[in-house]
C-alpha cells in the first residue's frame, strides 16, 4: 500500500505529466497564472542546478549512479508549479489539495530514499527567498504595467542568463538547464507577460 501511495505523489512529479497539465491548464484555465507558474518553474530550475553545483552534495543511489542531491530538485521543481498556484489562487478546495500534493510528494521523495528530509527542507528555504523576489517583482509590474512590463521581462531574462553564465563557470551546465533557460525565454517573449 505505501508503494502505491509513494507512486501516486511521484506522478505528480514527472515531466509527462506536468507538461500536459500546464499545456492543458493554459488553453482551458488560466493563462495568466499557468504563464506565471511556468515561468517561476523555470527559474526554479535554473537556481537549483545553481545550487547543487555551488554545494557540491552527492547522493549514491541503488543503480549507482551518483548525483548532487542537495536542494532536491523535485521538490523545488514542484513548489514552483504546484506551490505558485497554491499562493495565487483563491480556490480554497484547490489550494488544500495542492497543498496534500506538496506535504505527500515530499514524503514520497524520502520513502522511495530518492532524497532525505534535509534535501527537502533545503529546496523549501531556498525556494522561499525566490516565491517572495517573484512575488515582489510580479506586484511591481501590476503596479503600471505598460510602464513597468519590460523591466519585469528583462529583469527575469537577465536574471536567467546570469544563472546560465554563472552554471557555466561552475562546469554544472548539464541539458535540463538549457530546458529550464530557453523555456524561459520562449515563455517571456512568445506571450504577453498578463495577458490573456
Amino acid at each position: 500500500m505505501t508503494y502505491l501511495i509513494t507512486q501516486f505523489f511521484l506522478f505528480f512529479a514527472q515531466a509527462q505529466v506536468i507538461l500536459p497539465l500546464i499545456l492543458i491548464s493554459y488553453f482551458f484555465w488560466d493563462r495568466k497564472l499557468v504563464t506565471q507558474a511556468t515561468s517561476l518553474l523555470f527559474l526554479s530550475m535554473l537556481v537549483n542546478s545553481f545550487l547543487k553545483g555551488w554545494m557540491q552534495l552527492p547522493q549514491t543511489y541503488e543503480a549507482g549512479r551518483t548525483l548532487l542531491s542537495f536542494p532536491s530538485g523535485h521538490m523545488q521543481a514542484a513548489l514552483a508549479l504546484y506551490g505558485w498556484v497554491a499562493y495565487r489562487t483563491e480556490n480554497s478546495r484547490l489550494r488544500s489539495i495542492l497543498g496534500v500534493l506538496l506535504l505527500g510528494l515530499a514524503w514520497a521523495l524520502v520513502q522511495t530514499g530518492m532524497h532525505g528530509w534535509l534535501e527537502i527542507i533545503g529546496a523549501v528555504g531556498f525556494f522561499v527567498p525566490l516565491l517572495f523576489a517573484y512575488a515582489l517583482l510580479l506586484r511591481y509590474e501590476e503596479v503600471d504595467p505598460k510602464r513597468n512590463e519590460p523591466f519585469v521581462l528583462f529583469g527575469l531574462l537577465g536574471f536567467g542568463t546570469v544563472a546560465l553564465l554563472a552554471l557555466k563557470q561552475q562546469g554544472t551546465l548539464h541539458p535540463h538547464v538549457f530546458v529550464a533557460y530557453y523555456g524561459l525565454v520562449g515563455l517571456l517573449s512568445g506571450t504577453k507577460w498578463v495577458g490573456d
